[in-house]
């Protein structure tokens, strides 16, 4: 069974028409593997966004995720009974900036915020 924290970013990403991938194993450069809870594509960095609990289970190949192409932030599960909010999930998308294909661009992206991050949240 899907923990609430990705079944709300399943849900974001139908609603969105965005891509996410639960769970998600990123390979590295140096032959490890971070498994993460969620992959979100085309935001934040190259390959993508990647969504995991602990920092703790990625401090250690944070320079290898960036060369790899990959972002990261880590996001605590949501508290039971704490409604999805489709707009929460918008600002943090259009706060990592939109990746993909320029004439692919999703409407909802805010230009005005699109790229001001660093690829981690």
């Amino acid at each position: 069974m899907d923990s609430r924290l990705v079944m709300h970013w399943k849900r974001a990403a139908r609603d969105l028409q965005i891509e996410v991938i639960t769970p998600f194993l990123a390979d590295l450069p140096c032959g490890s593997s971070i498994r993460a809870e969620v992959l979100v594509k085309q935001f934040g960095a190259i390959k993508g966004m990647l969504i995991v609990e602990e920092y703790s289970r990625i401090e250690p190949h944070v320079s290898q995720l960036r060369k790899a192409g990959y972002g990261f932030s880590v996001m605590r599960e949501p508290r039971i009974g704490q409604p999805y909010a489709l707009e929460d999930f918008v600002d943090v998308l259009c706060d990592w900036g939109w990746t993909g294909p320029v004439e692919r661009t999703p409407e909802w992206v805010r230009t005005d915020l699109a790229g001001e991050g660093e690829g981690e949240a």
